[in-house]
């Protein structure tokens, strides 16, 4: 298989503090790849055949200074690229949203409907901001594809149908993400966020509601399965090596535990790559700092797509061989980026 998706977050900064963030330690302000660096490292993605380009996974990617120039150049080269922001920047950096309208799919992390909700869950965040850069964004888009993310808690449950009146209000959203926090991610720290059984059944029926809501403003939503249809499907949907539900739900389905032969099929066609230029498998591995492919600082980004590192690990985990942050916990299979075997 050959790479098709280089997930990029070229700086290790976030101007939040969300409660339910599971990359805090990684947020040290210390690291950015150089703006040249970024540039070359674009011209190798195209060369050995890279399609898409995803920004700020684990990080907020308007923090890095010439993202508007990595935007322009990644469309002229013809990417198809996506990127995550909270939106919360106070002086946006010029050219900034003239050149998220090249951004093919743009996702705004809100996850609140409502100012109070929003500087609980977000904190560090100001209301104002957000709502002036929201309405600055609708000075640009003009129907290009725009969702806002939801991520799902105890502390804003309540507010899913009122998210989709939020959002529907400034007229350019095309989609809203809802993402239930995965419990993977989450430390002791903040037992307030996770979920019990009670939660994911209240979470399914609220769900529901807000997706009937979305259809008569003609938004699309992101589709789960229902939690019975997980438990239903289950065998089927393994062995398929399709997983496809509310994400964080798992261990509470199925005792707990994450079946330790399922095969995950992400490192067929992605790689993720750090503020230090260090490849992962993955935004998980990256987090617990295992399982790492190569440095760029020192190999190109072809060697450390073809070595011999990155087809074993490729072939374990085809074959369901799960090792270190594999075994534990796995954001990036669990259901958030839907992985398949295609």
């Amino acid at each position: 298989m050959s790479l098709k998706t280089l997930w990029i977050d070229p700086v290790d900064a976030c101007n939040l503090n969300c409660i339910m963030c599971g990359f805090k330690k990684q947020h040290t302000g210390r690291n950015r790849i150089n703006l040249t660096d970024l540039l070359h490292l674009l011209e190798e993605a195209k060369e050995i055949g890279v399609r898409n380009l995803n920004f700020g996974t684990t990080i907020e990617p308007t923090l890095y200074r010439g993202l508007p120039r990595i935007i322009n150049k990644s469309k002229e080269m013809g990417f198809n690229i996506s990127l995550i922001t909270s939106l919360s920047f106070i002086k946006p950096e010029a050219g900034l949203f003239k050149a998220f309208t090249l951004i093919d799919n743009l996702f705004i992390s809100i996850d609140a409907a409502t100012k109070k909700t929003y500087r609980a869950v977000r904190q560090g965040a100001d209301w104002s901001v957000l709502m002036r850069n929201l309405k600055e964004l609708g000075r640009f888009f003009r129907g290009e594809h725009v969702a806002a993310r939801f991520a799902i808690q105890k502390k804003n449950i309540n507010e899913l149908c009122d998210f989709v009146d939020f959002v529907s209000s400034f007229g350019f959203f095309r989609e809203i993400v809802f993402d239930p926090v995965n419990i993977n991610l989450i430390n002791k720290n903040y037992a307030s966020v996770a979920w019990d059984y009670d939660d994911l059944l209240l979470c399914e029926d609220k769900l529901n509601l807000a997706y009937i809501k979305a259809e008569e403003y003609g938004l699309k939503c992101k589709q789960y399965l229902t939690v019975d249809a997980i438990k239903k499907n289950k065998d089927l949907l393994f062995k398929k090596g399709y997983v496809y539900f509310l994400e964080g739900c798992f261990r509470y389905l199925f005792d707990r535990r994450f079946p330790k032969n399922n095969p995950c099929n992400f490192l067929r066609s992605n790689l993720f790559v750090s503020p230090k230029k260090q490849v992962f498998p993955c935004s998980g591995a990256y987090r617990e700092n295992e399982l790492m492919l190569g440095d760029l600082n020192q190999s190109s980004l072809k060697e450390i797509w073809g070595s011999k590192l990155t087809n074993k690990l490729k072939e374990e985990l085809a074959q369901g061989i799960r090792q270190g942050v594999c075994r534990q916990s796995c954001s990036t299979f669990e259901g958030q980026m839907h992985i398949s075997g295609n």
